[in-house]
């Protein structure tokens, strides 16, 4: 199984998220930093199971947290495809 930690406490744009997914889960360098490209890596990803826990979230200003619950939505997509990835906020 492998496990992703995602640090979110340090992010003040929504760059900032994106920068965390690209190198948490070790994206390629065409990742597009937004909703479409993030389904299509997620996706590519394989069949390995695995655990996503993600630090800070409740520390986000309101618009980035927005922008958060936009990424965990589509996590989430990808999840009901993919049973094998789960995630859980952890603060």
């Amino acid at each position: 199984m492998k496990k992703v930690i995602l640090k979110f406490s340090g992010c003040k744009t929504n760059a900032d998220l994106h920068n965390v997914l690209k190198d948490g889960f070790g994206f390629p360098d065409y990742y597009g930093a937004n909703a479409d490209s993030l389904y299509d890596c997620l996706g590519e990803l394989g069949n390995e199971k695995i655990t996503i826990k993600i630090f800070g979230f409740n520390s986000l200003s309101q618009e980035v947290k927005a922008h958060a619950l936009g990424i965990l939505k589509v996590i989430g997509d990808v999840h009901h495809e993919k049973p094998n990835i789960k995630y859980k906020i952890i603060s």
